[in-house]
């Protein structure tokens, strides 16, 4: 995105516009124009431009020129530079010497469609950033994530509509199932660096074995949804994210991404065992789960049938009373 105040000193109806690309490579020599009979498809993840930027009439006008990322046309996976290129014409050498370009405000803008399952959970990487941090839209809820005394993971913190994620987090997304708009300015920005005890990282790192951490993968098993193992060599789509744990704390299994109150019948997650823990209970069979801290902090599961019923309910209540 940038805007542009562009006039050109000597008409040329033949070549009449200015022009703007941005091409991302991976590092190594590129440039513009190419010379006669080099591809630098190789080099290439992916370009933006625009070649028709007319005379503005001493006006600003504001651009915004998306990436393709053409698979064809730019064949690199290893983005390490972008190369801006600003002229006053879109065809080398037609340019005359009074044509004047003026830029201002030029930002990289990353938009990504963030697509929530029929789960309606999703774990997220690679949006969280040190200078530019990523606003939650209207829709989703966002749960930080740590691990608990038993190396399961827990809620750390709710963040809503509005509200920026915190940088170098696990983060997990709830929401009704569909797309959302995530974006970010993000030049200066620096990329999530994965570390910590539990944390989010991309499906590569599965790529190499390690014996340092464990991975588990969200996703649903006989209708239960849960962080369930990742191994070695697993093929795990690209744009899936993992929950990586130092083996020395790991769990087998995280059953449910709810974990299991350390305290039975400690619903909501506040250190005892009570009557707000029923309605927390109840407000979940009732399908009022959205946004909802005290859904995500325990395990609903009071009688470990591996569901959530009324007997649940019926059992809490015998704990009540017991206690």
């Amino acid at each position: 995105v940038l805007w542009v105040q562009f006039s050109q000193g000597t008409a040329n109806a033949n070549h009449p516009y200015a022009t703007v690309s941005a091409a991302i490579t991976n590092g190594t020599y590129y440039q513009e124009p190419a010379a006669e009979g080099v591809d630098y498809s190789e080099v290439l993840v992916g370009y933006a431009e625009n070649r028709m930027i007319a005379t503005t009439g001493g006006k600003w006008e504001r651009l915004s020129i998306p990436f393709s990322y053409d698979k064809e046309k730019y064949k690199s996976n290893d983005p390490k530079a972008i190369m801006v290129t600003l002229s006053t014409n879109a065809d080398a050498g037609q340019g005359s010497g009074s044509d004047v370009l003026l830029i201002d405000n030029l930002e990289l803008v990353y938009n990504r469609q963030v697509t929530i399952p029929e789960s309606g959970y999703l774990m997220m990487t690679n949006l969280l950033m040190k200078n530019y941090k990523i606003v939650i839209p209207k829709g989703i809820t966002a749960y930080t994530l740590e691990a608990n005394s038993e190396g399961n993971p827990k809620v750390k913190e709710v963040y809503k509509v509005g509200q920026a994620l915190p940088y170098e987090a696990a983060i997990l997304l709830e929401g009704k199932p569909g797309e959302y708009p995530f974006s970010t300015t993000i030049y200066e920005a620096e990329n999530i660096v994965a570390d910590g005890d539990l944390c989010i990282v991309k499906s590569t790192e599965l790529n190499t074995p390690t014996e340092e951490y464990k991975f588990f993968r969200l996703s649903t098993r006989n209708g239960i949804l849960g962080f369930y193992p990742a191994t070695y060599g697993m093929k795990v789509p690209e744009n899936e994210s993992l929950l990586r744990v130092k083996s020395v704390i790991a769990a087998e299994n995280y059953q449910h991404v709810l974990y299991k109150a350390e305290k039975e019948g400690d619903v909501d997650g506040n250190g005892k065992v009570e009557a707000t823990d029923v309605k927390a209970l109840v407000d979940r069979l009732l399908g009022n789960q959205l946004g909802m801290k005290e859904f995500l902090v325990p395990d609903a599961d009071v009688n470990n049938d591996g569901r959530t019923t009324v007997a649940d309910v019926t059992n809490l209540v015998n704990i009540l009373v017991n206690e």
